[in-house]
């Protein structure tokens, strides 16, 4: 029976600190070094490929979640699913970016953003290299080998943070920035695939089964996994649309603080998942309960009181502090209060929203997703005409807080109706 370990929990917030130190490191060093455009033309993209790679990926990651978390003392079985899911993903994000690639000119003719075609072609490698790492990285998480999950997760960012650095010190043109997404994708899928190759799984050919198993499951699971993560960036790719890149970095500054605070509540999510996984199969329900009810003793209030104290702190931080440009900082305040505010209003139910899919119910995940998406586009329409960037975080919060309850709402009814 797998069970929460608060050595894992807190190891992996040693990992989300790291990695929220890298990504405002990154964010500090483009603005620093180039201006608040090239800032916002990066996170477009970055938001580009991260959506993207949810649908060149088939959803398989979720399977492999799924039932890794069920198998996890069948090693045999393991090693064949995840080749199997090596495959399988390879073959559907060569697929999906060779589709991307035949549809560039129609999408460069709906924005008028400089360089967009030339940058979705530098970040074709990286959309697949980014599918296999997922498998990869749930590989690890299903088998609850949570430290190395975390240890790789903060190596992305910081192997992403120097290619940055190098990038400029080397005086490449900025057009051409997006290629260390796929630098840094190629290298960590090197590392990751030598180490559970070496250390977790072995080498096996796939088996039709598993292909059969990963493909139907992920695609029952994928619609709602890749909207989740276009949810968190939607409001990127509509500001970019409507306002342009140096919005976008005015936004997006503050917004991946936001995101990378809301990551405090993914770290409990991806420990709880399979332990959620494994009780289930076993009809340990009152563990399930249990875990929840744990996570909020311990947890919850702690992380209200940093999020309340990230709004305060975030202007004396970066003007004070670091020095950046005031009107940078004030214009963005207001995004990142927005935001936070709203990831406080969800902390009691954020981090079990993977229940729904560790109960069998993918296809009713998604649909709570499309949901979300739907309500975020159309706010955004709304209100970013009106409110400018607030109104796209706002349009953001307001989803995310709709998305959250009816995730854990409907999995926990799910779970007090199974035999």
């Amino acid at each position: 029976m797998l069970n929460l370990s608060k050595k894992n929990v807190y190891f992996n917030y040693l990992s989300f600190l790291i990695i929220g130190t890298s990504g405002i490191l990154l964010n500090i060093f483009i603005i620093s070094v180039y201006d608040a455009e090239v800032l916002g033309r990066f996170n477009f993209i970055y938001a580009f490929l991260i959506i993207i790679s949810q649908f060149s990926g088939g959803g398989i990651q979720f399977s492999i979640l799924r039932h890794h978390s069920a198998y996890y003392r069948r090693s045999r079985e393991v090693s064949i699913s995840t080749v199997s899911a090596l495959t399988l993903s390879f073959f559907i994000s060569i697929i999906v970016t060779t589709c991307m690639y035949f549809l560039i000119p129609i999408f460069e003719g709906l924005v008028s953003l400089d360089n967009i075609a030339q940058s979705i072609l530098l970040i074709i490698p990286a959309i697949i290299f980014f599918s296999q790492n997922k498998i990869l990285l749930m590989t690890l998480n299903g088998c609850n080998r949570m430290s190395e999950y975390a240890f790789f997760n903060t190596l992305r960012f910081i192997i992403l943070l120097v290619s940055v650095v190098i990038f400029y010190y080397i005086d490449f043109s900025v057009i051409y920035i997006p290629i260390v997404l796929a630098i840094t994708e190629g290298i960590l899928f090197v590392l990751l695939f030598i180490y559970i190759f070496k250390n977790i799984v072995s080498l096996s050919l796939p088996r039709k089964r598993w292909f059969k198993r990963h493909f139907i499951f992920g695609m029952k699971g994928m619609p709602g996994g890749a909207l989740m993560e276009a949810n968190t960036r939607i409001d990127i790719l509509m500001i970019g649309v409507f306002l342009g890149y140096t919005y976008v970095g005015i936004y997006s500054f503050a917004a991946m603080i936001a995101e990378g605070f809301s990551q405090v509540y993914i770290v409990l999510k991806n420990n709880v998942d399979p332990v959620f996984g494994n009780a289930f199969k076993m009809h340990n329900f009152p563990k399930i309960y249990q875990t929840i009810t744990d996570i909020r003793k311990s947890f919850i209030p702690i992380l209200v009181i940093l999020g309340i104290l990230l709004i305060s702190l975030y202007k004396f931080i970066f003007i004070d502090l670091f020095q950046m440009q005031i009107e940078l900082i004030r214009e963005s305040w207001p995004v990142l209060f927005i935001l936070v505010a709203f990831v406080l209003f969800s902390s009691f139910y954020r981090p079990f929203i993977g229940l729904l899919n560790q109960v069998g119910r993918p296809q009713l995940f998604s649909l709570v997703i499309m949901i979300s998406v739907f309500i975020n586009v159309v706010l955004n329409i709304i209100l970013l005409p009106i409110l400018g960037i607030n109104g796209a975080a706002l349009s953001t919060g307001i989803a995310f807080l709709i998305e959250t309850y009816l995730l854990y709402r409907l999995g926990i009814n799910i779970l007090k109706g199974s035999p």
